[in-house]
């Protein structure tokens, strides 16, 4: 945790917060913070300063806004990630991934090879989906929660793809007949990623027919979650 991400509920005061759970667990038990500990601080959606521990009572920390936040979170990336649902296992370690290297709206999806009772698993609850994110703003002292929207109808994803994408360049990860990856891209862009059994020919030729160009990790095939880290990773743009 290199920040401490406030939410609304967990104020008692305008200036003062305080926190069960994990994140006191965390702060307690791996930081061993002590009464006046000044912590790097934000709130969720929000701007980040300092806080320091008050006090620590029975598992609960109670913090106070050492001073008005002023600092902006870090520029959020230029990729839309448009998902295809992998196992729920995966899911949370993307998500966490995802949200550390800044992107801020995922869409997941059903395609031909991801099965459907993937849907069903207690992963995909808003509390641990929130769980996985928050984690990713923590870890990279970000702030802004992204936004998770599910698509659990292949056909009906398909149709709103050009509404999705928007006006970014779209590209779909496919290792045949592919373009390299994009570095460093500094403009707004859509990135598709498929199951682990990879899309269907029939996929791929729709991805492209609404302009997402195929583009390859290299020689070797990566699994989903190398594959978002090691895409994301090529395409952002760092300032």
């Amino acid at each position: 945790m290199n920040l401490l991400l406030l939410h609304e509920s967990d104020f008692i005061s305008d200036d003062t917060a305080q926190l069960e759970g994990r994140r006191a667990d965390h702060l307690i038990k791996v930081l061993k913070v002590q009464v006046g500990s000044s912590l790097t601080s934000g709130r969720l959606n929000g701007l980040i300063g300092r806080s320091v521990v008050q006090s620590i009572e029975s598992g609960c920390v109670t913090v106070q806004c050492s001073s008005e936040f002023s600092d902006a979170p870090p520029a959020p990336s230029h990729t839309q990630l448009l998902l295809a649902l992998p196992r729920p296992n995966m899911l949370r370690r993307i998500l966490h991934h995802a949200t550390e290297l800044g992107v801020k709206d995922i869409h997941l999806f059903q395609s031909k090879k991801v099965e459907k009772s993937f849907w069903q698993s207690p992963m995909l609850s808003d509390e641990k989906i929130h769980e996985a994110l928050c984690l990713g703003l923590e870890q990279s002292i970000d702030t802004r929660l992204p936004t998770v929207t599910y698509h659990k109808q292949l056909a009906h994803f398909l149709a709103r793809l050009p509404e999705i994408k928007g006006e970014r360049i779209g590209y779909v990860a496919h290792p045949y007949n592919a373009s390299p990856c994009p570095h460093n891209l500094n403009q707004p862009n859509s990135l598709v990623i498929g199951p682990e059994g990879g899309f269907t020919h029939d996929e791929v030729t729709v991805f492209n027919e609404n302009g997402f160009t195929s583009i390859g990790l290299g020689q070797r095939i990566l699994r989903v979650e190398n594959a978002v880290s090691t895409a994301l990773s090529r395409i952002a743009y760092w300032p």
